[in-house]
């Protein structure tokens, strides 16, 4: 995947007239509408290990993390729920 990623950037590169068909940052946000920000559901992570050091530190989180601080999981309903309600953007953090 990593390979495909740099030969299309390599690609896209050497296309200059490629950028000229996006649209401005300022059109985006224009064209977005109005936007809801999902929150940081998927910032929540369940750590048990707190060294640095341990090698059991790294890569702790797991998929029930997304309901460790008491939140529902996010679910394509909801998105799709929030579509309906009219909003154009929705706002995903994810470190």
């Amino acid at each position: 995947m990593k390979k495909a990623i740099i030969i299309l950037t390599v690609l896209l590169m050497g296309t200059p007239s490629f950028a000229a068909n996006f649209e401005t940052a300022t059109e985006a946000v224009k064209n977005m509408g109005i936007g809801w920000n999902l929150g940081n559901e998927l910032e929540a992570y369940i750590q048990t290990e707190t060294d640095v050091n341990n090698s059991n530190y790294w890569g702790q989180q797991r998929l029930d993390s997304e309901t460790s601080w008491g939140q529902l999981p996010t679910k394509s309903e909801l998105l799709k729920m929030m579509k309906e309600a009219g909003f154009g953007a929705i706002r995903v953090p994810v470190t």
